[in-house]
């Protein structure tokens, strides 16, 4: 959310990490169980494994940390951004 709360970015990035099967999805078994509990072992197991290796991702999450950093919303063209009129 921009500092005036009239804009937000959204960005998508995918990410890639062994413990993910690349689709995003969540294990049917875990929607099947109709079980709370069942979910919330796989939901702390499972970020566990991804915490600790946390250096696995691709990209790095200190990448995307610094690129969604380095964004900025302007009203002012793009063409004629300058250092006196970037806020």
């Amino acid at each position: 959310m921009e500092d005036d709360g009239e804009y937000y970015v959204k960005a998508i990035i995918e990410l890639m990490h062994a413990q993910l099967d690349g689709k995003g999805e969540i294990r049917a078994e875990i929607y099947q169980s109709n079980d709370a509990a069942t979910a919330d072992v796989y939901f702390a197991e499972f970020a566990e494994i991804i915490n600790i290796s946390e250096n696995e991702f691709t990209p790095k999450l200190d990448w995307i940390d610094n690129v969604l950093a380095s964004l900025f919303v302007s009203s002012v063209p793009v063409g004629r951004l300058t250092h006196n009129n970037i806020a």
